[in-house]
């Protein structure tokens, strides 16, 4: 403020009319710029919010057409699909406006029974070029398939197990390479296509030479007073019809070698030996021991994979397991079920997982497989996500079957339901620890000592 000699004038209301004129064109101009920040942000906003996914459907066998629908990839892009990291034969496309596609893919004729990888990945490099000539393509999203055998072909007794296999454990993960074992379950690989050659012989099936543990009852609250009318009893649990709660130093005696002296199974990195030779119990588990040393069959792993196959057997009813297994490139176990008395379908995944690296063909430490295979080639499952490291901690994988549904949980939540081609046929428990599946292998970096415990194996009548 200052005094002009009549009154007190502030400077700031003194400027000259150029001075506020210059002002208001200032402000005048800004508008435009904060209109343009929307429509500049809006690209990055979106990619942001949407992430890129798939979607497969079709039956996957070797030849045959699927549909990829892809949904959050970049506007207008360059994109090329690969199978098990390869680019030969599969499609090269551009997504639409809003970043989605459709396309049909083949299945390569020479595809192996079991777990596949489809990857969806850039085609430019710095500067343009094709996916042949980038350096480093960005790897945008990938699903893992299962391919099967034709309805009229018979699988061979060598097949890769399907950690869900259709009669063995697939091969490769779904998400992760999808090979089915011999006889294993699919983790995503196809039904395996390990069933013998020679039909299996059927003896009744046997009751476990253990005695199943039964659930307590709870005993009547007593009464307080002798005239007091007593508290009723609880309604019991559901009666138990078969467990090994893994206490001593032996297995339970229903549970025999899956696969006979000779036949390594479907570890493509891994031979179960023909015995149980390598699991253990003590501590109050059951311990199946991968161990990196010479074999029969020279695979890299002697392992072990048991089974109630000619001992006991139940048509519906709760499956359950308590189950610990370990990370690693190609490690491969499963808790899964097939046809009492045989290696045939259908088969039953209750858990599968390839917890190796995406990299080296798997799905993750986080993800866990529930597969029904109903027939050749045929099947349904759930690969879900649990958000968390899976592998070196306890989890209850469970299944509910029914004669109209299966119902498959994680630590007592549903993770996935199936309702149609229910198997009816009574089946029988297995458990394994396989390594090695198709597009999925045990490399240097996978630990020369594995180990899978099992707290206990129960199952429930209907």
């Amino acid at each position: 403020m200052f005094w002009n000699g009549t009154r007190w004038v502030d400077p700031r209301s003194e400027l000259s009319p150029r001075v506020r004129a210059r002002r208001l064109t200032d402000v005048l101009a800004t508008i435009p710029i904060l209109l343009l920040v929307p429509a500049l942000l809006s690209p990055f906003l979106a990619a942001e919010a949407a992430s890129p996914r798939l979607q497969v459907s079709g039956i996957a066998m070797p030849g045959s057409q699927l549909a990829v629908t892809g949904s959050g990839f970049p506007s207008r892009y360059s994109l090329v699909m690969l199978w098990d990291g390869s680019a030969t034969g599969m499609p090269a496309f551009r997504t639409s406006s809003a970043g989605g596609f459709v396309q049909s893919m083949t299945v390569p004729a020479s595809a192996q029974i079991g777990q596949h990888l489809i990857t969806v990945t850039s085609t430019k490099k710095s500067g343009g070029g094709s996916l042949t000539s980038a350096t480093n393509p960005t790897v945008y999203a990938s699903q893992v398939v299962i391919v099967g055998l034709d309805a009229d072909a018979s699988p061979t007794p060598t097949a890769q197990p399907s950690i869900s296999a259709t009669f063995e454990p697939t091969t490769a993960p779904t998400f992760a390479p999808t090979a089915g074992p011999t006889l294993g379950p699919t983790f995503a690989p196809p039904p395996p296509t390990f069933q013998p050659t020679d039909a299996p012989t059927a003896p009744p099936t046997a009751a476990p030479t253990s005695a199943p543990t039964p659930r307590p009852t709870v005993a009547p609250t007593p009464a307080p007073t002798p005239n007091a009318t007593p508290t009723p009893t609880s309604p019991p649990g559901p009666t138990l019809t078969f467990a090994s709660e893994c206490n001593g130093s032996s297995l339970n005696a229903a549970f025999q070698p899956m696969y006979q002296t000779g036949d390594p199974g479907f570890g493509l990195d891994s031979d179960f030996l023909g015995n149980l030779s390598q699991v253990s119990v003590a501590n109050g588990y059951c311990t199946i021991t991968a161990e990196r040393k010479a074999t029969p069959s020279g695979r890299q792993y002697a392992s072990a994979a048991f089974a109630t196959r000619n001992t006991w057997s139940q048509t519906y009813g709760t499956w359950e397991a308590r189950i610990r297994y370990p990370n690693g490139n190609g490690v491969w176990p499963a808790f899964w079920a097939l046809r009492a008395n045989s290696y045939n379908l259908p088969e039953i995944d209750v858990l599968e997982a390839y917890p190796g690296s995406v990299s080296a063909g798997g799905s993750g430490p986080n993800v866990v497989v529930s597969t029904l295979h109903y027939a050749s080639g045929a099947n349904q499952y759930f690969a879900t996500d649990m958000g968390f490291d899976m592998t070196g901690a306890f989890h209850v994988y469970t299944m509910v079957w029914t004669s109209s549904k299966l119902v498959f949980s994680i630590d007592g939540k549903a993770v996935g339901t199936i309702t149609s081609n229910v198997p009816t046929v009574p089946m029988y428990p297995i458990l394994n620890l396989a390594i090695g599946a198709t597009g999925y292998r045990a490399d240097g970096s996978t630990p020369d000592v594995l180990k899978m415990d099992v707290d206990y194996v129960r199952v429930y009548a209907p």
